[in-house]
């Protein structure tokens, strides 16, 4: 087990939570910084060596989301994210084409996300042809015990139409006839408090790695 110093960081966030504006966090960015920002990024360099290649070649900072929300085109104007949160993909944070790792931790909610969420249309095209060429190996995927236990099932919104050949396919197979293909586990923070961080993430991302693994496979067919 690597050695891990904890997470200090939820009594930051309920903190947060009660006065979301940039007067409070000013007046503790000390907190933040040493409570928050520091042992994440410690979090995040242990995960990258648990997770191995690539992701142990990158910046720790490419992989980390700012606390900063953008609220231009938000009613909520609070101004932080009451959560810390990181995205495993080979182009980093930014990277929504690529099967990835995303974890996100808050005093409100913990969460991690693996799959393809947003691909562009051209993708999302080459991945439902991949998985018609083969329905059955992704059914039994997201069908094994772990998964089932972890992720629960396949997530992803439906494309009402798909091309004319896969049609007849996809009503058999409804896994075709997705937009996106992401699947995630909630869980309280105490887990993550009772638990050895890098131990418990790396629990639940061997859950999704086949699937992963597929739509990696699928991404680059």
């Amino acid at each position: 087990m690597q050695h891990f110093p904890g997470l200090p960081f939820f009594e930051f966030f309920i903190g947060l939570a009660s006065d979301n504006r940039k007067g409070w966090f000013d007046a503790h960015r000390d907190a933040y910084e040493r409570e928050v920002k520091a042992p994440f990024h410690q979090l995040v360099a242990a995960m990258q060596v648990a997770l191995g290649a690539p992701h142990d070649q990158m910046k720790t900072g490419d992989l980390i989301f700012r606390i900063n929300k953008d609220i231009r085109f938000s009613k909520d104007k609070s101004p932080y994210k009451l959560h810390m949160a990181a995205a495993f993909a080979p182009g980093g944070k930014k990277d929504m084409m690529n099967p990835g790792f995303y974890f996100q931790l808050g005093a409100e909610q913990c969460v991690v996300y693996m799959g393809v969420y947003n691909p562009d249309t051209a993708l999302a095209d080459r991945i439902r042809r991949y998985i018609a060429a083969r329905p059955e190996k992704l059914e039994a995927l997201v069908s094994a015990p772990a998964f089932r236990k972890t992720f629960g099932t396949l997530q992803g919104e439906e494309q009402k139409r798909v091309a004319g050949d896969l049609k007849e396919l996809a009503t058999a197979h409804p896994l075709i006839a997705r937009k996106q293909w992401y699947f995630g586990h909630n869980f309280e923070p105490e887990t993550i408090l009772e638990n050895h961080p890098v131990d418990y993430l790396m629990q639940v991302y061997r859950s999704g790695k086949a699937v992963n693994d597929f739509l990696t496979l699928a991404v680059n067919s």
